[in-house]
């Protein structure tokens, strides 16, 4: 086989293996718009974005903050909904920080309590817990699945034992769920393409 044959057929491959990553790379990002980010004291959530993008890059995906509700048109990245409000309906539990709707069609998919995440002691605690909170709901819009794990940022209740890992930003995705969020996004990359799913509707709450 001459030199020519073989540089050709390896550039075809790193083509084919460019085209493949570009499309893998196409599903793994998510763009958060936020809805009445002014009920969030400014510092309170710098910290919880950063928290809480942290833990997605820590599993590949990336995750862009977009401080407005409007969706603009041709957004390449899957597109999720928060909306902080000044306190929850009385329907949902009373200690619920946040909420999420992931088999939503559209308009707000999560719904945060802006006053019960913030009554911690300190700020950077709020803003953890509050990372953590919104890493915990987009994981539900994503994995479209009604469960928790047993350990890790999908766990159905964090307890003090967890405050450590939360305040040291080491509180990550159980290997399950990030199975589940890959799979999620992956199904969201093809309902875009045309091909719809219609699942039961849920609501998670937190």
């Amino acid at each position: 086989m001459t030199s020519r044959r073989v540089f050709a057929i390896g550039f075809v491959a790193m083509l084919a293996a460019m085209k493949a990553d570009a499309g893998n790379r196409a599903g793994d990002c998510v763009t958060i718009y936020i809805k009445h980010a002014f009920l969030v004291d400014s510092y309170v959530l710098r910290i919880a974005e950063h928290t809480a993008g942290s833990i997605f890059d820590d599993i590949g995906v990336s995750v862009e903050w977009k401080h407005f509700a409007s969706q603009p048109v041709g957004d390449a990245c899957v597109a999720i909904h928060v909306e902080f409000d000044s306190e929850l309906p009385s329907k949902y539990h009373s200690g619920a920080l946040a909420y999420a709707l992931p088999y939503a069609a559209g308009g707000t998919q999560i719904h945060v309590d802006a006053n019960r995440v913030q009554r911690r002691p300190a700020l950077n605690q709020s803003g953890a817990m509050l990372g953590c909170v919104l890493a915990h709901e987009i994981g539900h819009v994503l994995e479209r699945v009604n469960r928790h794990s047993r350990q890790g940022i999908m766990k159905a209740a964090y307890t003090n034992d967890d405050l450590p890992g939360i305040l040291r930003h080491s509180l990550r995705f159980a290997n399950e769920d990030v199975d589940l969020i890959h799979k999620g996004l992956a199904s969201r990359v093809t309902m875009a393409s045309g091909v719809r799913a219609r699942p039961p509707g849920a609501t998670f709450e937190y």
